[in-house]
């Protein structure tokens, strides 16, 4: 805190006003808070000389910073160094800054304003601004400008209550309010929709009924690739099974040439349409050149660990 060399009474360090840049929009809300700073260290700043030297203290910037030292120049190039009264003084910068027509601009910013997806109470603050900016106190044109701009379904919220407000407070009372049910209801049935929806997220949790034989991450890669021929075959009828062996046909691919082991095909390929439906009659009937087809198939498809386990149990086995 600063304090008066004369008087020592401290300076009540509230927040100062903030910089002004010769905007003109924020010419008044500027002087306000000058003013207000001013008034609660009138004991410190007790003279015009001093509140002009503070104010002019907050003009650093932009058009505000060549003005003022334009102004300061003309002043203590005077025999007298005189600075004038603080009414002359803002009379002036209000010249210098204020708008042509700064009623004009504020009704009309008033009449444009709308509420949106702001809250009431952010409305009604801007709304506020506005009408003293335009010297508007009448409430009958007030609450008609007012009314313009805030959303329908507050209105309609007013509207249905059996007594209307009769003033432009009352309006804002009561726009307030139903904002705030309104807002309340939705968080309410947001939170309720945020709990169902984790309820049905855990209902719709999916768990396998079986866990197929390939996903076993110890086992062999290359069994995988060995049950998927394995479901394909099971799922053939014994019609089918005896054409692919008799025609050299592919386990995996349906198509004729090749093995199943040899098979080049990256996907379990089913065979097409026309392919799949031709088949040749069959009288169910097995002959001995069939049975050594299929086996002499089923041993091709074979691993040679596996071929040599058979051909020794088959040497083994004493009815071999």
């Amino acid at each position: 805190m600063n304090i008066d060399s004369k008087n020592g009474t401290k300076e009540l360090r509230i927040n100062y006003p903030s910089e002004f840049d010769g905007n003109r929009d924020n010419l008044e809300n500027f002087l306000q808070d000058c003013q207000l700073y001013l008034a609660i260290n009138e004991e410190v700043y007790n003279t015009d000389v001093k509140k002009i030297i503070f104010i002019l203290s907050f003009l650093k910037k932009g058009t505000a910073l060549t003005w003022k030292e334009s102004w300061a120049q003309e002043k203590l190039a005077t025999p007298t160094q005189d600075l004038g009264t603080l009414v002359n003084f803002k009379n002036e910068l209000k010249k210098a800054f204020s708008a042509a027509d700064t009623e004009g601009d504020a009704r009309a910013k008033l009449r444009q304003l709308q509420q949106g997806k702001n809250s009431v109470d952010e409305y009604v603050a801007e709304f506020r601004i506005l009408a003293g900016k335009a010297k508007m106190k009448d409430d009958k044109a007030l609450t008609e400008y007012f009314m313009e701009g805030i959303n329908t379904g507050i209105l309609q919220k007013i509207f249905a209550n059996e007594t209307l407000p009769t003033t432009i407070q009352e309006w804002y009372e009561k726009a307030s309010k139903h904002d705030a049910q309104y807002r309340r209801v939705r968080e309410i049935l947001e939170r309720r929709r945020g709990s169902s929806s984790t309820t049905t997220n855990q209902k719709r949790t999916f768990i396998p009924r079986y866990v197929p034989r390939y996903t076993n991450p110890t086992r062999d890669p290359n069994a995988m690739e060995i049950d998927q021929i394995t479901t394909t075959i099971d799922r053939l009828s014994n019609e089918e099974r005896e054409r692919h062996v008799r025609e050299n046909r592919c386990f995996k691919c349906h198509k004729i040439g090749h093995i199943s082991r040899n098979c080049r095909s990256g996907q379990n390929n089913t065979a097409k349409p026309n392919e799949e439906r031709t088949l040749v009659k069959y009288d169910g009937k097995k002959t001995a050149n069939t049975a050594r087809a299929m086996i002499r198939n089923l041993v091709a498809e074979m691993e040679k660990e596996e071929k040599d386990k058979l051909f020794e149990n088959m040497m083994n086995d004493e009815d071999f």
